[in-house]
């Protein structure tokens, strides 16, 4: 796997490129194109051959002439058209200058990126002169990476056209750097014998990403004659130059680079290891892969796990029996990394191999081997995962999943998770939570059987019935609600049916709003919250009018959450009323939902309301209108109340700005209570502003003094038994 940023990168752009051309945003969406892609990505039958077609001869078979087609691109409305039109169009176009010089136009700056990007592609395609000097004619554009893309699409021309590697060869000696680079690149990706030395030349002057990349172009030209300068830059190189490095000798191959590529493997760093067992792999020599045969056998850990990582796709004599020798080494990391391959080769040869594992191999490789039991299949697979998922332990849980997802194995499963779930412990959980997954009627009895006994994983049996949307499971929660043993149980029912989403249990929700049972009633009204309509709404109404304080607020939320005109207007009145308590949660509610609605209330309550109201309504401020918040906060720095104006202070501190700054130095000249004036010193002092720094004598004047002791700031004022410092 290729782990440099830049190859990252290129795939990416690539992805988005691609993706955009066929999902556009609009007529003139824009993608990230990559000037750094894989050279697969312009043969027929990579990523441009999916976007195009797979070739010309299967694509276009059954197409209509090239005059239909070019009228299909004249009418294109977005990329995603232009882009199916130019696909259709490209295997249609050689010797028709018109349809050419079409193509061509779209490639031009006047259309999106992608549309450009597709145009490329197509002229890259069209063997004729023309298509050659409107690519030509790109290496110039302002976008360097259209540029980029027409230098790989001339390289890829290069290889059977002298005029074309003729023009990519000349952009190689350009005295731009970014043009020199991607040219070089271009002709190494595109397998042009003269990149070769070229590049090899580049390598003398070039560090950090831009040498990987011409390492990586260098590997892609196949020269054996080339090891030897890569292997310098692996000897002198660190970080992505060592990773290019080896990638490229195995994509070399070859004795020269093999024995490289060994040598890395047996005496490199770390990552050097990785790196060089990937190479190897890729190589596809038998010589290479019997490298990674015998390093399994080695003495070095980082050795061994790179090597048995590199195999997990190989296949070919020596390997399965070099996994299996894995497979019982007693380092866990070894295990899980060799366990993958008998799934990846389907060796179902490997079942009693790996079920004997589960006895003898370290816990830690437990997960993966079921995960490869369960993929490879077959009953005595599903007799192991079995076995596993009745035994308590820490291999319980996943045994179950997976058996609940064999064939054959989800009615034992099911059977098992109504056992465990009874029994509980430390797979409860998941047993639960499979049974409301499964959606069988032996299922939900299980988890409706354990909601009614109550107990530690009640709630958890009722959540599970509510989460698939089973009518049955809905009805069986109805039930629990109305009839259930305890106010909890039926409380945690209600709940349960809320967060369905369904309407049709509203009746139940609403009918429970009025039970006798404050707990129930509660539920019910949080749930009706949530599930919304017109009977919830009138039921939140009257709700919030109980004698109980603790439902009346229960409803006062649950209206907030509806965001209706009807909730809205209710809770406006409630936070008028004189039921303080319910008042305040009325207010705050309006204030998260509808604080446009809270502001007009605001300012009511700051010139008419009581103490606790004033103090609620400077603590949120905040979270009002900006013009309202300001208004408050600065009528509340005059409040009669020294508790409420202190509040403003600290809430137009945490504001900040010129205007605050002087709302609190104006304060301190004021006749506002001592504390107040204290409150307003100290936040100046902690703000450390210049303007706080420019007054600081009129600060310290007020502000609090540290204890001498340490114990923290103490009242100036006060110890000055009450002279007014003015």
């Amino acid at each position: 796997m290729r782990a440099s940023l830049w190859k990252v990168s290129t795939f990416v752009a690539l992805g988005v490129a691609g993706f955009l051309a066929l999902h556009p945003i609009g007529p003139t969406a824009e993608t990230a194109g990559g000037p750094k892609a894989a050279q697969k990505a312009h043969q027929a039958s990579g990523f441009w051959g999916s976007l195009f077609g797979s070739s010309a001869a299967s694509s276009e078979s059954n197409a209509p002439h090239t005059g239909t087609h070019l009228q299909q691109l004249r009418n294109a409305r977005n990329s995603s058209e232009e882009c199916e039109a130019l696909r259709a169009l490209r295997s249609e176009a050689a010797g028709d200058e018109e349809a050419t010089s079409e193509i061509a136009a779209r490639a031009q700056a006047t259309y999106s990126r992608s549309t450009r990007i597709c145009a490329i592609s197509a002229l890259e395609v069209i063997p004729t002169g023309a298509s050659k000097s409107y690519l030509g004619d790109l290496l110039n554009d302002s976008d360097t990476s259209i540029r980029d893309w027409a230098l790989r699409a001339l390289a890829v021309k290069a290889r059977d056209d002298a005029d074309a590697r003729s023009t990519v060869i000349a952009a190689a000696h350009s005295e731009d750097h970014d043009l020199r680079i991607a040219a070089l690149v271009a002709l190494g990706d595109a397998h042009v014998a003269e990149a070769s030395n070229l590049i090899q030349t580049a390598l003398l002057t070039e560090t950090g990403e831009t040498q990987a990349r011409l390492i990586a172009a260098l590997g892609a030209t196949r020269d054996q004659a080339a090891v030897s300068a890569i292997k310098k830059m692996l000897d002198d190189g660190t970080g992505s130059t060592r990773e290019a490095a080896l990638e490229a000798l195995g994509s070399i191959g070859g004795d020269a680079a093999m024995l490289v590529l060994k040598d890395k493997l047996a005496n490199g760093s770390r990552e050097d290891i990785g790196n060089a067992a990937r190479a190897l792999a890729q190589t596809g020599d038998p010589s290479a892969r019997q490298a990674l045969v015998d390093a399994i056998t080695s003495g070095r850990r980082d050795e061994q796990i790179a090597a048995v990582r590199a195999l997990s796709q190989v296949d070919g004599e020596g390997v399965r029996s070099a996994m299996i020798t894995a497979l019982h080494s007693t380092d866990p990391q070894l295990v899980i990394s060799a366990v993958p391959w008998f799934s990846a080769h389907n060796d179902r040869s490997a079942v009693p191999e790996l079920t004997a594992l589960l006895k003898s191999a370290p816990i830690a490789t437990h997960t993966s081997i079921v995960s490869v039991l369960s993929n490879l299949g077959g009953d005595d697979a599903r007799d192991a995962i079995a076995a596993l998922a009745r035994t308590p332990g820490p291999d319980q849980a996943s045994a179950l999943q997976h058996l609940m997802g064999m064939p054959n194995g989800r009615d034992e499963a099911r059977r098992l998770a109504a056992r465990i779930a009874k029994e509980g412990g430390q797979s409860s959980y998941s047993a639960i939570a499979l049974l409301g997954s499964d959606g069988s009627s032996e299922g939900r009895e299980a988890l409706v059987s354990l909601a009614r006994a109550g107990g530690e994983h009640a709630s958890d049996a009722l959540s599970a019935l509510g989460q698939n949307g089973d009518p049955e499971a809905q009805r069986a929660l109805g039930d629990l609600a109305r009839t259930g043993k305890t106010p909890t149980l039926r409380a945690q029912a209600l709940g349960a049916l809320g967060s369905t989403g369904n309407p049709k249990n509203a009746p139940t929700l609403i009918a429970a709003a009025r039970d006798k049972d404050v707990t129930v009633r509660r539920a019910a009204l949080s749930a009706l919250g949530r599930l919304g309509g017109d009977g919830a709404e009138r039921a939140l109404v009257d709700a919030s009018n109980d004698t109980d304080a603790s439902t009346r607020n229960t409803a006062v939320r649950s209206l907030g959450a509806l965001h209706t005109t009807g909730a809205y207007a209710q809770l406006e009145k409630i936070a008028s009323g004189s039921d303080t308590t319910t008042a305040r949660a009325a207010f705050s509610t309006l204030v998260t939902s509808a604080p446009d609605r809270a502001a007009a209330l605001a300012d009511r309550a700051m010139s008419t309301g009581s103490t606790e109201m004033r103090q609620l309504v400077v603590q949120n401020a905040a979270q009002l209108p900006t013009a309202t918040s300001k208004r408050i906060l600065q009528s509340a720095l005059s409040d009669t109340n020294a508790e409420v104006a202190s509040s403003a202070v600290d809430a137009i501190a945490n504001i900040g700005g010129a205007d605050a700054q002087q709302s609190l130095l104006d304060l301190l000249s004021s006749g506002a209570a001592d504390s107040v004036k204290r409150s307003a010193a100290d936040a100046l002092d902690r703000s450390g502003t210049d303007m706080a720094k420019s007054h600081a004598s009129l600060i310290e004047k007020y502000k609090s003094e540290a204890d001498p002791a340490g114990n923290g700031p103490t009242d100036a004022i006060e110890e000055s038994d009450g002279e007014d410092l003015d």
